[in-house]
């Protein structure tokens, strides 16, 4: 079954990797970032829309396109409650997170910031 959906902090190590095995199981792909970088991952096929989940008018304009599941990458208590607000008629929610990625951690909460895409000799790079 073809479904819609949207990937919050889709150029991220794990939502990166969300987004393109969603697009090779042949969903349509919104993916959400901040800002555009490349991930070096297979991105064809995603629909990338740039913006800050935190931007009430940001995810008005996103709550129109009615997704079937979000997923979102960076999870915390006030993400919850927004994708409640937002996306009322989802399927599926999923927050799919992992700080392992970022070891060790230079601060919490981690962000794109963290040296994730080179290997550091600590990081779960491989």
């Amino acid at each position: 079954m073809k479904r819609k959906v949207i990937v919050f902090g889709a150029t991220g190590e794990i939502g990166g990797r969300i987004a393109h095995l969603a697009v090779q199981a042949g969903h349509e792909v919104t993916g959400v970032c901040r800002t555009p970088r490349d991930t070096g991952i297979n991105m064809e096929g995603v629909h990338f829309i740039y913006g800050d989940k935190y931007n009430d008018s940001f995810m008005e304009s996103l709550a129109s396109k009615e997704f079937d599941a979000v997923i979102d990458t960076i999870p915390n208590d006030r993400v919850i409650d927004r994708c409640q607000k937002y996306f009322p008629n989802a399927k599926n929610v999923f927050f799919c997170s992992s700080t392992g990625t970022y070891v060790p951690l230079q601060y919490f909460p981690a962000d794109e910031n963290h040296p994730w895409q080179k290997d550091t000799g600590v990081n779960f790079y491989h």
